[in-house]
């Protein structure tokens, strides 16, 4: 190729990657109060995601609370926690269930207070963005995969 093929190509190039929607017309929605306490050590993520401020961008205000304390006492809806840590300390997680593995590769789980699950047949119906938007946190773009959801529920104690 010749270098004059290689520049117009590159120009092509950057000139349709600069196309893109035009978001003046773009409205958030009224930014949302979230709860999210962190658990266990990949958290770092959400912090620097709330630090950095995506969650703003994307209309959400995240309270990222690091002490654990705050899942038995109320204020977080939500949570990923390791099982381990969870059957390790059952007393501190009794009124919480796990509904789904996050990773084939650990235990990591995530977690939610049972009075926010009518029926075990709902979850994947019900942990959708629309239903998680204002107590969740993590993916906020597709539905828990069905094959992952579980119920534990020696660790709950139900």
């Amino acid at each position: 190729m010749t270098r004059r093929v290689v520049v117009l190509m590159l120009l092509a190039t950057m000139a349709v990657g600069g196309c893109g929607a035009d978001r003046s017309g773009y409205v958030i929605d009224p930014i949302e109060q979230v709860t999210y306490a962190a658990g266990f050590g990949p958290d770092g993520i959400v912090q620097e995601a709330d630090e950095k401020g995506f969650y703003g961008d994307a209309g959400i205000d995240v309270d990222v609370r690091t002490d654990i304390s705050t899942l038995s006492s109320g204020p977080a809806q939500f949570s990923a926690l390791n099982l381990a840590e969870m059957l390790r300390d059952r007393d501190t997680f009794a009124g919480w269930r796990v509904i789904a593995a996050l990773d084939q590769q650990n235990s990591d789980v995530l977690i939610v207070r049972d009075d926010l699950i009518a029926q075990d047949r709902d979850l994947v119906s019900r942990f959708t963005t629309a239903t998680l938007r204002g107590r969740n946190f993590g993916r906020l773009d597709e539905k828990l995969v069905p094959a992952e959801v579980a119920d534990f529920g020696f660790v709950s104690g139900s």
